[in-house]
């Protein structure tokens, strides 16, 4: 007699459907990786981002509290009429107390000359390492923030009135080193900017010369 032996196994029907479910859970699977990956990539984005304008507004509010209303020589070293404007290529020009010395290892002064300008779409700080520089000094430049429409800064008086141009002058009894101005800032200067999708930001910061 011949003994007959029960194989197990699948037919082709069985495992073509095995490899259809098989394809449809690693599709699933990976449409949910790529997701994930996708959401982390924006929210790293974003967090730079984030940490960016924090880092730009810091530098800003310290250039604002730290305003020095002394009188200034231009490149020339003529004295400047003005402590403080908003005329001419810059959106603003001041002087400002503080520049870090660690130690005091360099014998220099604490001032320095800064000027914030708008330029190929970005709001740019330029800063001098003293207040009086000369016309050989370049700037060093930081952008703060890009991909601008505008920019503009207005000041907001005692009674919130926005004042678009100020210039503070010297003193007029007076005209030599170490003068300042009589005219007190404005209580608070505002940054408005526009992006390219149109959105608006306005930053705030308080004037404590």
């Amino acid at each position: 007699m011949t003994a007959r032996h029960n194989e197990a196994g699948f037919t082709l029907i069985e495992m073509l459907v095995s490899l259809f479910i098989f394809s449809l859970i690693s599709a699933g699977t990976m449409t949910v990786m790529s997701s994930s990956i996708a959401v982390r990539d924006r929210v790293d984005q974003g967090m730079e981002e984030l940490n960016r304008i924090q880092a730009s507004r810091s530098i800003m509010r310290t250039d604002f509290e730290r305003i020095s209303l002394r009188a200034r020589r231009d490149i020339l070293g003529s004295f400047e009429p003005y402590v403080l404007t908003t005329d001419g290529e810059s959106l603003i020009n001041f002087t400002r107390l503080g520049r870090e010395n660690p130690g005091g290892l360099e014998s220099r002064g604490d001032a320095e000359r800064v000027a914030y300008i708008f330029q190929n779409e970005k709001l740019i700080r330029q800063s001098w390492p003293t207040a009086n520089p000369d016309i050989s000094s370049e700037p060093r430049e930081i952008v703060l923030f890009d991909n601008l429409l505008s920019a503009r800064l207005e000041f907001l008086s005692e009674d919130l009135i926005p004042i678009s141009r100020l210039a503070i002058p010297v003193k007029a009894e007076t005209n030599g080193p170490g003068t300042s101005s009589s005219t007190s800032l404005p209580g608070v200067v505002r940054f408005i900017l526009t992006e390219r999708n149109n959105d608006v930001s306005e930053y705030i910061f308080e004037l404590r010369g």
